[in-house]
């Protein structure tokens, strides 16, 4: 793992009053760090690929020597290619992938195992068997959390008790049954938990911290009182000692020790990487959605000061992010689909095409996808579906299917996937939503998000900047440090490449092909069952 791949952007050295934000953001599949200044031009970059293990059917995991090695690369390859040194970096930002989590011996620092990936679904078998009966187990536990709910004007029910797979609350349970060296460090007081950023800050600079965007989609957190869930704990048996302290997003998560990069730079910012993309895209206002399509697509509208319950599981609220000069958490409500660039690379590696901006061409040379439908479901389909059973398909292949249809067929579907999203998040907030600011890989990919457009009939704006998750959290860190004063300054410097505008002439087709494609979902869900 090199930095060979890095490209040049600027090689003027700077000068000592100038400063700079180093900004890195951790993905499922790549590994990025870019460097900015003030004006947000980019003045060095590095990206690397993410190794990620499947051992078993349904197993996703990171080793963590593994991501220690790649980040420690592709911070050296973007000051190298800034033609920088690291004492010239004013400050430090982190944005990480969620739901990923690892726990570690607290005396040694040695991790017990590898991290255990949002996409894992080894949980599912006990996820079932503990929500068939949480009911009857926890009711009498329901009138703890009462107060609670009942400020927020909510309505409690066994659902706020179930486990869900690919969250650390439900991993944390199934590490606990079936891994015998965490529950005897447990039992002692010696575990400590993490989700990456909390690993990653507690190896740069020592403190067991972490921040409410990541905190409260783990299954631990409340996300009203805005600290971890004291009654979910005691439910699953969890002590609270192991936990890291949640801080505000622009908090004080230490300085780096001089011996890793030689020079103690301050963390002045950590995010998750789906609201770390919703602050680049300065969707500061009720009603102002963000679409990444990138591994996953995730669709998310700011619902300001008031999280919004799920509804069936279609859609979740989450904090989007907590400033310390703000009393109040933003909150937002989110829909996600897990195989929108896992599609895409599924079709390259069977060489449908050779680079992904072919399929535009390849898209465009047929008229229709020839009535043949694929499902993205390598993850299971989520929203509003949720099952993680179902499994992915091509259906309707006949003699005259042609590699264009089957990739036409591809992009489609990512795009019914979005829409899905778009019509959860219609009915679950009451507010008007606006323009949707798409970013990711994925969104340079011009016929998904014409597409998008015509079926949410939404305009769709396509940042310059794709890589909003550097982006976000490059300004968060920047506002702590006083690089830019407030959010409205912020906000002058976002530029927008390309705007789609809601096309109607296809509509009525592709009402038609949509309601097909979900006939085709129909055949793939419940195919196996997770030991």
């Amino acid at each position: 793992m090199t930095a060979d791949n890095q490209t040049t952007t600027q090689t003027t050295k700077s000068t000592n009053n100038e400063k700079y934000v180093l900004s890195v953001d951790i993905g499922t599949t790549s590994l990025r760090c870019h460097i900015y200044d003030k004006n947000v031009k980019l003045m060095g970059k590095c990206q690397e690929k993410m190794y990620v293990d499947y051992p078993k059917q349904g197993y996703c995991e990171i080793k963590p020597d593994t991501l220690w090695e790649l980040f420690s690369v592709v911070c050296r390859g973007a000051v190298k290619d800034a033609n920088m040194s690291f004492d010239q970096i004013t400050c430090m930002g982190l944005s990480t992938l969620r739901n990923t989590f690892i726990t570690w011996n607290r005396h040694t620092g040695e991790p017990l195992h590898n991290f255990i990936v949002w996409k894992d679904l080894r949980t599912t078998k006990l996820c079932k068997e503990w929500n068939r009966s949480i009911a009857l187990r926890s009711f009498n536990l329901y009138n703890r959390m009462l107060y609670t709910l009942k400020r927020c004007n909510r309505t409690l029910s066994a659902a706020h008790f179930k486990l869900v797979p690919g969250t650390p609350a439900a991993g944390f349970l199934w590490l606990i049954q079936n891994n015998p060296e965490v529950r005897e460090k447990m039992l002692d007081g010696n575990l400590m938990y993490g989700t990456v950023e909390t690993w990653l800050v507690y190896k740069l600079t020592g403190k067991h911290v972490t921040e409410a965007s990541s905190a409260g989609v783990t299954g631990l957190f409340d996300l009203f009182e805005m600290n971890w869930n004291t009654t979910l704990l005691n439910i699953l048996q969890i002590p609270s000692n192991c936990l890291p302290e949640v801080i505000d997003n622009d908090g004080d998560f230490g300085k780096l020790n001089k011996s890793i990069f030689g020079a103690e730079i301050p963390i002045t910012a950590v995010i998750a990487d789906q609201q770390s993309a919703m602050f680049g895209e300065c969707t500061f206002n009720e009603g102002d959605m963000k679409l990444t399509l990138g591994t996953g697509s995730f669709l998310s509208v700011n619902t300001g000061s008031q999280a919004y319950p799920s509804l069936s599981g279609t859609a979740y609220p989450a904090i989007g992010w907590k400033l310390s000069s703000e009393e109040k958490p933003c909150y937002i409500l989110e829909s996600d689909s897990s195989d929108t660039g896992t599609s895409i690379l599924w079709a390259q590696q069977l060489d449908f095409f050779e680079e992904p901006k072919q399929t535009i061409s390849l898209a465009n040379s047929v008229e229709n996808s020839g009535g043949v439908f694929f499902v993205p479901a390598f993850s299971g389909i989520q929203a509003p579906i949720n099952d993680c059973t179902a499994v992915s398909s091509l259906i309707g292949l006949n003699p005259l299917t042609s590699k264009a249809h089957i990739v036409r067929a591809v992009l489609e579907a990512i795009a019914f996937r979005v829409l899905q999203m778009h019509t959860i998040l219609q009915s679950n907030f009451s507010v008007k939503l606006n323009s949707i600011r798409a970013n990711g890989g994925i969104s340079n990919n011009d016929f998904i998000l014409q597409l998008i457009s015509d079926l949410t009939k939404c305009p769709v704006e396509r940042a310059e900047n794709l890589e909003m998750s550097t982006l976000g959290v490059t300004f968060l860190a920047g506002l702590s440090m006083g690089i830019w004063k407030n959010k409205e300054e912020i906000y002058k410097l976002r530029r927008v490449e390309k705007v789609f505008t809601p096309q109607t002439k296809n509509l009525k087709h592709y009402i038609a092909e949509f309601v097909d494609w979900q006939r085709a979902i129909d055949r793939c869900l419940k195919w196996y069952s997770h030991n």
